[in-house]
């Protein structure tokens, strides 16, 4: 029974590790709010799983991890604790 259990904790530790290794973790400066998805490559757009935005963002902005954290996007983590929300 011991055995059953050490190999199920080694295989859902094994998965997480695996999982972990495709994180694609982004760190960007908004200068101008309204620009962050300019600042974005198409595939950053895609595939990044965690974003810490620092600067000024707006409407625009949250659109953009909003969209990037739907169907198609892969965003599962965002930290705006830098960042400054503005009017347009």
């Amino acid at each position: 029974m011991s055995k059953i259990i050490l190999f199920f904790t080694s295989l859902f530790f094994s998965i997480g590790v695996l999982f972990a290794q495709n994180e694609i973790v982004l760190t960007l400066h908004v200068d101008k709010a309204g620009s962050l998805r300019s600042l974005l490559s198409d595939e950053q757009y895609a595939k990044t799983s965690k974003i810490i935005v620092s600067g000024e963002i707006n409407a625009l902005d949250i659109k953009t991890l909003q969209e990037m954290s739907g169907e198609k996007g892969a965003l599962q983590s965002i930290d705006l604790s830098k960042a400054t929300i503005v009017g347009y």
